[in-house]
């Protein structure tokens, strides 16, 4: 499948790689983590600044009115540049929560201050039990005489040491039914434990104790919040597995001088036509990877949300397979300096890792696909 980008399209990537070049480095990315930074509040300022956090929020609800196409654009830039700012998790996928909820005043005035880059936002919906699913969780909600009061565990919430605000899902002690809150990020009674991903970005658990909040700040509830995160969810994916990509097409375009420029027995490695081979593998792979996203695509915009998500959950499964295939690849053409820090293609690896374990494993969405696929066949 092909995506004829529009002009305005052409730009948004131009701009997004432009900057991304401009921007990052890998030895400012390993200064960066040395000093144990994973996140610059400048830098999410000036990716707020060029529009990217609201490019594909409706007009309606304060966005520039794009599509998940544009979002994707510059995911993949990102990625290749080896970004520790998370895009995805902290401006995409909160942004299209918060968007879902126009009815609620708190949600539209954190929408704003997201778009603008004034607030930082994380997701607390993951938990041990989970393994991607949204509804599966433990976290109470109790309602209290001012509002309601949240305890449970959240894992792997990116972006959940630097928050401003953190978008939550609990269920109702007394009904079970599924809330999703808008929690001040300062709040007494959560606690943050655990360090950095093993790419080198921002994620840890978030405890919740008692933590109070109004009931204005209850953003849904029911099948209505259960419909909005995996709509947000289904989006999210398909952009980080826009990251994959861009993730494969860094591996492969530093992998490719590396081996020019090593010898062995006299001669370049690749010259080598075994290595060659390699080579060609990992470029099918990203235009394999390439043409997944795209349907994926495809099917935000056209399926209906059972299809939908099923064909990003193949989408995500697939790609993050090809994923760390291709990126291990780069690893082993470098030889034994590949997994060493210093070397920026062993970093591409753990990213996929990191995208693989994000919203799901490639088991559990292997296993969505797989369900829905088997529903379309014919009965015996």
């Amino acid at each position: 499948m092909e995506l004829q980008l529009s002009d305005e399209q052409k730009l948004i990537l131009e701009s997004a790689e432009r900057f991304a070049s401009e921007k990052y480095t890998f030895a400012d990315r390993r200064s960066r983590v040395t000093r144990g930074e994973t996140f610059n509040r400048d830098t999410w300022r000036q990716l707020a600044d060029l529009g990217w956090f609201g490019i594909g929020v409706p007009e309606e609800a304060g966005g520039f009115g794009a599509s998940t196409i544009e979002n994707t654009l510059i995911a993949e830039a990102l990625a290749k540049a080896q970004a520790l700012e998370p895009y995805t998790m902290c401006a995409v996928l909160p942004a299209r929560i918060l968007a879902a909820c126009p009815e609620v005043e708190c949600a539209q005035a954190a929408l704003a201050a997201l778009i603008a880059g004034e607030q930082v936002f994380a997701l607390a919906y993951s938990e041990t039990i989970s393994r991607g699913d949204p509804a599966a969780i433990t976290t109470r909600a109790s309602k209290t005489a001012d509002g309601w009061a949240i305890s449970g565990r959240k894992t792997l919430v990116v972006g959940g040491d630097v928050a401003d605000q953190v978008l939550v899902t609990a269920l109702d002690a007394e009904t079970s039914a599924l809330h999703l809150f808008l929690v001040d990020g300062s709040a007494k009674g959560i606690s943050r434990e655990g360090d950095k991903l093993v790419d080198w970005t921002s994620g840890l658990d978030l405890v919740f104790d008692g933590v109070q909040v109004t009931e204005g700040e209850r953003l849904a509830s029911g099948d209505d919040a259960l419909a909005i995160i995996r709509a947000a969810l289904d989006d999210a994916a398909v952009v980080l597995c826009a990251e994959a990509v861009g993730a494969i097409e860094g591996a492969i375009e530093v992998t490719a001088p590396y081996i020019k420029e090593r010898h062995q027995y006299g001669v370049s490695l690749s010259s080598f036509q075994v290595l060659q081979h390699r080579m060609a593998d990992m470029a099918m792979e990203l235009v394999l990877a390439r043409s997944a996203v795209m349907c994926a695509l495809h099917a935000l915009s056209n399926a209906e949300p059972v299809e939908r998500s099923a064909r990003v959950a193949g989408c995500k499964a697939y790609v993050t397979r090809i994923g760390k295939w291709a990126t291990s690849q780069g690893i082993q053409l470098h030889g034994g300096y590949g997994i060493t820090e210093e070397y920026s293609v062993g970093q591409y690896y753990k990213r996929l890792l990191v995208i693989d374990a994000l919203l799901g494993r490639q088991d559990f969405q292997l296993g969505r696909y797989t369900e829905w696929m088997t529903a379309q066949l014919p009965a015996a």
